[in-house]
């Protein structure tokens, strides 16, 4: 649904449920009966929270654990890391060109994976992504407990943000998103973290597309530190709706592979909203 749809729907609605459809000040002032916003998956930062103040409108969201949000992005993550270390966009030219047996791909078996964030999407990732034989480490803001025991206990290695950035990426050839954005994680694949890593290291983002340095992250990719990168969450969205995206190095480049923010929308994840493919954006009413 486009955001001009959603704004005729939300002008009889008392509850919304988005799903990939920013809530702003003008649509909400167009709702006089809107009571209260149930963002579906992880964050609220698409809805206007100074304007829902404003206008008495609660904000909530939905919790990913246990509603298939989690594990459908925890799925997706893994389909993007999958497809740098495989060449994606270099099998099909290889197709096109009738060629067989190329490119050499890379393997998640034996590659060493940093996982930055450990909440509900990131444990859910480490469940799929042990049975590959991958070596993980994760990077959290929060200190770990001195006892690792249970699911942490599968790290090779942990650390906290800022302090263990270098640290931990210098020894990964991935590195997956799956931490909230705020103040303090805005920007962290940046100059400071993509110098400490190896040549080539494959980065996937499936949170938010401000985990990213735009410039860094350009440049990373110009010069061979960045070997692959697959994105779902964008600066701004969607991707080409910004005059920036044009001729930026990163959404033409042969090693990007991209999703339209569509991680945590899966059949499974859609049955549990309650909407038919949640593709309606709002429910509510009398």
């Amino acid at each position: 649904m486009r955001r001009t749809q959603a704004a005729e729907y939300l002008t009889e609605t008392d509850v919304v449920v988005p799903i990939a459809v920013p809530i702003t000040r003008p649509m909400m002032s167009a709702a006089p009966r809107l009571k209260l916003v149930i963002q579906f998956g992880v964050g609220v930062d698409a809805i206007d929270i100074p304007a829902a103040t404003d206008l008495g409108v609660c904000v909530a969201n939905i919790p990913s654990s246990g509603t298939g949000n989690a594990l459908s992005v925890a799925e997706h993550a893994v389909f993007l890391t999958l497809a740098t270390l495989r060449h994606h966009n270099a099998l099909q030219d290889s197709l096109r060109e009738q060629r067989t047996g190329v490119p050499e791909g890379l393997t998640l078996y034996g590659s060493s994976v940093l996982i930055i964030g450990y909440g509900n999407i990131a444990r859910e990732l480490v469940d799929r992504l042990l049975p590959f034989g991958a070596r993980l480490s994760c990077l959290r803001r929060t200190p770990w407990p001195r006892t690792r025991d249970g699911q942490m206990g599968v790290f090779e290695d942990v650390g906290t943000f800022p302090d263990d950035v270098e640290r931990l990426a210098a020894k990964a050839d991935i590195i997956i998103l799956t931490c909230t954005l705020n103040p303090s994680s805005e920007g962290i694949v940046g100059t400071r973290l993509l110098r400490a890593c190896k040549r080539g290291v494959h980065i996937v983002n499936i949170a938010r597309g401000g985990l990213l340095d735009r410039v860094a992250v350009a440049e990373g990719l110009r010069d061979g530190t960045i070997g692959g990168m697959g994105l779902d969450a964008y600066w701004n969205e969607p991707y080409g709706s910004s005059p920036g995206h044009k001729n930026d190095g990163i959404g033409d480049h042969p090693l990007v592979y991209m999703t339209p923010h569509v991680a945590g929308v899966t059949a499974v994840s859609c049955a549990f909203g309650g909407a038919a493919g949640l593709e309606d954006a709002v429910l509510g009413g009398q």
